[in-house]
């Protein structure tokens, strides 16, 4: 697999997760 595919793909990933964690929302 390529790390182009994986690098935007974990972090497309990531900006929903941590935007879902209300303790960063805080």
């Amino acid at each position: 697999m390529d790390s182009t595919t994986t690098l935007p793909s974990m972090v497309a990933a990531t900006l929903p997760a941590v935007d879902n964690q209300p303790v960063m929302s805080d």
